[in-house]
Order: structure tokens, then sequence, then C-alpha cells
């Protein structure tokens, strides 16, 4: 799926970080936010908040308190400045929240491992309640020319906490 050459950079990168013994330095290793799509991937907790005017939800991910807004029915602007979370409309279709993103920062990489991406990058991410609302079922399409070979299909799923659940509070250092 991802193109020889930077896959070839990237296990580099990652050798040289175990030869020189330490670990590969991650945004979150670094204290910044691991943006999308890695964030997807990060353990932790996922609160997902519609903002009050209804227009907006906000995913709280606890890995270093991250708030991503994602717009409901707002196109991407014309010229939309690339950004950590980059910019998010989301649809209702059918009872399947999608959620369209560009713009995100090559700062941001693929997953938690420090996969590169490009400016190029655009994910589509399907979110499906299942299991009488107990699980979230996440379908997430990742499209780059020039990292990807070919669309990438991203699955994960989320269960519910308890209604008493709280979250622990994550502080970087």
């Amino acid at each position: 799926m991802v193109k020889p050459d930077v896959l070839a950079t990237y296990e580099a990168a990652r050798a040289q970080a175990a030869v020189a013994g330490h670990a590969f330095m991650t945004n979150s290793a670094k204290c910044l936010p691991e943006g999308m799509p890695a964030m997807i991937d990060v353990p932790g907790t996922l609160e997902i908040l519609e903002a009050p005017k209804g227009n907006e939800i906000l995913f709280h991910h606890t890995q270093d308190n991250q708030i991503r807004p994602v717009y409901l029915e707002e196109p991407h602007p014309a010229n939309v400045k690339p950004s950590y979370w980059g910019h998010s409309f989301a649809r209702w279709i059918a009872g399947t929240l999608v959620i369209d993103t560009v713009a995100i920062d090559d700062r941001t990489t693929i997953n938690w491992f420090g996969l590169p991406h490009s400016l190029a990058l655009h994910t589509i991410e399907k979110y499906r309640l299942t299991d009488d609302g107990r699980t979230l079922d996440l379908e997430m399409t990742l499209e780059d020319p020039g990292v990807l070979i070919a669309p990438w299909v991203v699955k994960k799923r989320f269960i519910r906490l308890p209604p008493h659940a709280r979250f622990e509070e994550f502080v970087c250092a």
C-alpha cells in the first residue's frame, strides 16, 4: 500500500533511532498533537460531543486532551490552511456519520508509529453505532497519491463506557 521509496525512508529512520538507542520520535513523544489521522490510532478514550449550536461535533481525545472540530454540512473552504486536524466537514447518510477531511498538515502521520503522509492526504471516515448503541464502528479510507499506491482502508471499533465513567487527566511531560 505504501510506495516503496516512502517505506524505505520510514524504515531507515526507525532503524537509525533504534541504533542510537532511543525511541522513534512521533508527535506524542515530542509533546505535539498527533492530529489526523494518527490520533484515531492512539490508545485512549474518545469522547464525541455535539456543540451547543448543533452545527459542529467535537472529538475529545484524552491523549494530550486534544479537541478536533468537525463541521456539519459546511464544505471545505477554497483556500483552507493545513493544520494538525485539517478541515473536516460531516453529513449524515442513512444513519452513518460521514466525515471528509482535507488540508492535514504533513507534520502529522498516518499512524501512531510515525508513517508519513503528504499534504495531498484526504480521509473519509464513516462512523456507525451498532449493538444497540454500545459500539461505534469506524471505517476510514485514506487517499494520498504522494505516499500510498492505492487507498488504504482502516477499521476500528470503539466500545461505549458506562455512564459513570470519568476521563483520566493526561499531561505530556
